[in-house]
This record gives C-alpha cells, structure tokens and sequence, in this order.
C-alpha cells in the first residue's frame, strides 16, 4: 500500500477528531480544527481563502503557455475550476472538504502546491509535442484466434 493511499485512507478518521466545536455564545457555535490528525500535516489560518488562492494560481500559470488544447491543461482547469467553484460556495474548510470529497484542505492544499510546481515542467517538457506519426487503422485486422476457433466449431 503506498504511503499516499494509506493517508487517504487514514484521513476520514483523522478528519473526525480534527474538529472541536466551541460555544461561544448560546446561540452560536463556533468550529475549529485543532489538528490534521496527521504528521508533518499542519493545520492552515484561513484554509478557504489559503485553498482558494492556491487554486486560483494553479488555473493562472496553466493557461501561461500552455497550448489550449493539450490534454494536461484541459484537466488541471477542469479539475481546479471545479473545486474553487466548491471552495467559494463553502463557508468553512469542514464543508468545502465534503464538497470536495478528496480529503483534508490542508492535504488538498498541499496536491495543488505540488501541481504549481508540475506546470513549469510540464512547460519545459512540452508532452503535447512529438515527432512521430499515429498511424490511423480504419477497419481492425482480422483476429487469427477469432478464426482458429470458427474453424474448430
């Protein structure tokens, strides 16, 4: 099991004693995070507008030179677009992680860290470009084991 499979794993318990609730009148409670529940994971100050400004700089330097229709920019802005359009619609890190569903905001925080720093690569390396032609089979060839076992019929 990798290390990143067993802290998703781990997160949805963690998650639940993540969160304190606090009175702080009678009518109003007020939650907290007080921990990730996981090491080296620390708790964010403002994780909806941390969040949404990491997103923001994700979209922003995949549209920098990277051409339109190459299949990473298409994902990263579908994947990012949908979940600012999620963190801006949350009023807090607890809903914005169900709405998400893909863990933790400081975890999610952390993956779009990792992804700004992919796009210059991505840049550099260019995958969308290459030298060799894809040769187009119009009809599929015949298969012999399809033909091998007609004849044994």
């Amino acid at each position: 099991m990798s290390l990143r499979r067993a802290l998703l794993t781990l997160a949805p318990r963690a998650r639940a004693h993540a969160y304190a609730t606090t009175t702080t009148t009678t009518t109003t409670k007020e939650t907290t995070k007080e921990t990730t529940g996981i090491v080296g994971l620390d708790v964010l100050d403002d994780p909806k507008a941390r969040y949404q400004a990491v997103c923001e700089d994700v979209l922003r330097e995949v549209a920098r030179g990277i051409p339109e229709d190459a299949g990473y920019r298409k994902i990263v802005e579908e994947v990012y677009e949908e979940r600012l359009a999620k963190t801006r619609a949350g009023a807090n890190a607890e809903e914005i992680e169900s709405a998400i569903g893909e863990g933790q905001i400081e975890e999610l925080y952390e993956i779009a860290k990792d992804e700004l720093g992919l796009i210059p690569k991505m840049r550099e390396w260019k995958p969308w470009e290459f030298d060799h032609e894809i040769e187009m089979i119009e009809e599929p060839k015949e298969n012999p084991y399809f033909a091998e076992a007609a004849r044994e019929d």
